[in-house]
């Protein structure tokens, strides 16, 4: 057996297969004695009739097909293995030449993990976003938590303005015709929270309680039905009550009541203490994120159709389990319904190859720098991961590690994900590298 490889393109590989007369007839007599059984055949038993005539019955095409699956998994793997390929989707097998005595030619189109260019990574100088709190993200705080505290107290002497909670049925039409999920019954909405779609809301301000009017919107050309997609829209709307929030007085009554704290001020210190650590989490994770998509701008790859629509999905899948709260049915029918929408699709596709793109740089770059996980070098840290994720909770570090090196599955888990982050601190170093002369890659310093 001869095997050669041709690659396509990035993601695409072509293996041609060449078996001598002999292997050929030893797998055509493998596919006989497999298949015998099945025929029917006037004259013979099940199983009964010679190869000549069972070769008659299912056909030439059919039996080189099949001598050819019968050879594949024998060859296939060491062939991908020798080759470096990781193919990500089924082979599609092609007879070349099937001619009893002459060698057997079959070819094995397969979509692959594709090959990855990077970039000069080394150039990247990504600035580390500000972690900064200023005095107003903590006051704003502090209102959200007095919004959280508010009373609601119905009013009957104005009309609904801006910020009100307005209570309303609404009931919608496109071109004349109601559509799913277009009319409701004493609904709660917030006027300028944006619940509802442009134009809305700004039309329900100045309604009074029980006036009713028609609202007239259009759709957003993205809304994400294809039905409803840039559609104008009438809805009937009868404003039901109004009412609006009375905010606690901003105190150290207050402070007691939402914290731990007896005053204002230790409170709203701890307020800034919390932002600040939520800053600095926010403004590294930002940082990683614009170091990988520099590090995917700056390379080359052609991602395989298959990987993006898998990837989209599982996308779309996990959107719909988020929006019905993790409700197995719901989200399954939900699913159903829309993961052939366009407009869903199409919303998903971008971020899905812009995510597998970033991914497979990193795993070539921990490839090229030699920052997969490493048995020596990164056994602390494999050690610092299993205690955070209370693997030792029960048991000794070295019982831990076993029950570790028991489950390949799990350990591949700790190891991916300190290769992860071996790779975004080299990348980190990178920057701060690059970073101008006396300047730290950190816009912080305010």
């Amino acid at each position: 057996m001869q095997a050669t490889v041709e690659r396509l393109s990035p993601g695409k590989a072509v293996i041609h297969y060449e078996y001598d007369a002999q292997e050929y007839d030893s797998a055509l007599n493998r596919v006989y004695l497999r298949d015998r059984g099945r025929a029917r055949i006037p004259g013979f038993r099940p199983g009964k009739a010679p190869r000549p005539i069972i070769e008659r019955y299912f056909g030439s095409e059919y039996m080189a097909f099949h001598a050819a699956r019968t050879l594949l998994p024998e060859v296939y793997d060491s062939t991908l293995k020798d080759n470096n390929l990781t193919p990500v989707d089924d082979p599609d097998i092609t007879i070349d030449k099937a001619e009893k005595g002459e060698p057997f030619l079959f070819s094995v189109a397969v979509t692959v993990y594709p090959e990855v260019t990077l970039g000069d990574y080394m150039t990247i100088d990504v600035a580390r976003p500000s972690d900064f709190v200023d005095d107003d993200a903590v006051e704003q705080e502090i209102q959200r938590k007095r919004e959280q505290g508010a009373r609601i107290l119905e009013v009957e002497d104005r009309p609904a303005k801006e910020d009100d909670v307005v209570n309303i049925d609404y009931a919608g039409t496109v071109d004349g015709e109601a559509f799913d999920g277009g009319a409701a019954d004493d609904q709660e909405l917030t006027l300028g929270s944006g619940q509802f779609i442009p134009g809305f809301e700004d039309q329900v301000i100045g309604m009074s309680a029980g006036e009713e009017k028609d609202i007239n919107v259009t759709f957003p050309e993205a809304y994400g039905n294809d039905e409803l997609n840039g559609k104008d829209a009438v809805f009937h709307v009868k404003l039901n009550s109004i009412s609006e929030k009375e905010l606690p007085e901003l105190d150290d009554e207050f402070a007691k009541d939402v914290s731990e704290f007896d005053t204002l001020e230790e409170y709203r210190a701890s307020v800034r203490k919390d932002l600040e650590e939520k800053a600095k989490t926010n403004a590294e994770n930002e940082w990683d994120n614009e170091l990988l998509e520099r590090l995917a701008e700056l390379s080359e790859t052609e991602i395989p159709e298959i990987m993006i629509e898998r990837e989209v999905e599982e996308d779309i899948y996990r959107y719909a389990n988020r929006t019905f709260n993790n409700d197995r049915k719901k989200a399954d029918d939900f699913f159903e319904r829309i993961r052939n929408m366009s407009g869903i699709r199409e919303s998903f596709r971008k971020q899905a190859g812009e995510r597998l793109k970033v991914l497979m740089c990193m795993e070539k770059l921990a490839e090229t720098e030699k920052l997969k996980y490493d048995e020596e070098r990164d056994k602390d840290k494999l050690i610092e991961a299993i205690t955070e994720a209370k693997l030792t909770q029960n048991m000794s570090v070295e019982e831990a590690l076993k029950q570790l090196d028991n489950n390949p599955r799990l350990k591949e888990n700790f190891t991916e994900m300190i290769g992860r982050k071996n790779t975004i601190a080299y990348l980190r170093d990178v920057a701060k590298r690059n970073a101008v002369k006396g300047e730290e890659p950190d816009a912080c310093d305010l």
